[in-house]
């Protein structure tokens, strides 16, 4: 599974009174939309919207990225403001 670099940073050292906005992509072969939201909210976070391509924006405790990064069927986990809704990564 793909971490980005702030994700493995906030694995390792997150700020125990902050929460973070992720991008979280699923296998869907692996998990499901219910699965993630329900590991989301065993978090204390919330899943907050489907962004398409099997990916959801979910806000959730610092303290527990590490945690939810352990997740099975998950296939990337960056922070939300690094990847936003409808970037295909292109140059424009």
């Amino acid at each position: 599974m793909y971490r980005s670099h702030p994700v493995r940073r906030l694995c390792a050292e997150p700020h125990p009174e902050e929460s973070v906005a992720l991008v979280v992509e699923i296998d869907p072969e692996a998990t499901d939309e219910a699965t993630l939201t329900e590991t989301v909210a065993d978090l204390d976070g919330e899943t907050v919207e489907a962004l398409g391509f099997d990916a959801y924006r979910v806000d959730l405790p610092q303290t527990a990225v590490a945690t939810l990064c352990e997740t099975e069927g998950l296939v990337r986990v960056e922070t939300a403001n690094v990847v936003a809704p409808g970037d295909a990564g292109e140059d424009v």
